[in-house]
């Protein structure tokens, strides 16, 4: 996620913060058109978890909330591989929407291909059957993934 936030938003603010009792907010790792995601600590079950909270500009916008609550509805139903778990969902004190997910380690593809340039056949088709495979199962719990590319 690499889009500027919106005019008015803090990207930041949120560090700090403890959300559910147990997820202390500790840096932000990205923002995008949906988003703010930050680095948390889970001091129920330990170690570190990556939080989503919806832009604040979209609260008030019907659909944006209604997608985001299906988004975590479903995403918190499957349990694959290779699709991010998502742990917790809530609402802050202030109403900010937010997702809790496992904290992945690594690159996105677009940093591979801009580091290593073009992908051997045999790991281009590995990369693809297993996105494949995850949506497969996404589209399984009836979401449809509307940003695919390789910075996600």
């Amino acid at each position: 996620m690499v889009d500027a936030p919106d005019a008015g938003e803090v990207v930041g603010r949120r560090v700090g913060e403890v959300l559910a009792g147990r997820y202390r907010v500790t840096r932000v790792l990205g923002t995008g058109g949906f988003g703010v995601v930050y680095e948390a600590e889970d001091t129920g079950a330990g170690g570190t978890v990556a939080v989503k909270f919806l832009h604040g500009h979209l609260a008030d916008v019907r659909e944006a909330v209604s997608r985001f609550r299906r988004e975590a509805a479903a995403m918190q139903s499957i349990r694959h591989p290779h699709v991010v778990d998502v742990r917790d969902s809530g609402t802050t004190a202030d109403g900010t929407m937010y997702l809790v997910m496992e904290k992945l380690e690594g690159a996105e593809l677009s940093s591979l291909l801009g580091t290593s340039g073009p992908l051997s056949i045999g790991r281009a088709t590995r990369i693809a059957a297993q996105v494949a495979d995850a949506l497969s199962a996404v589209h399984a719990a009836g979401i449809v993934h509307r940003d695919l590319k390789p910075d996600n």
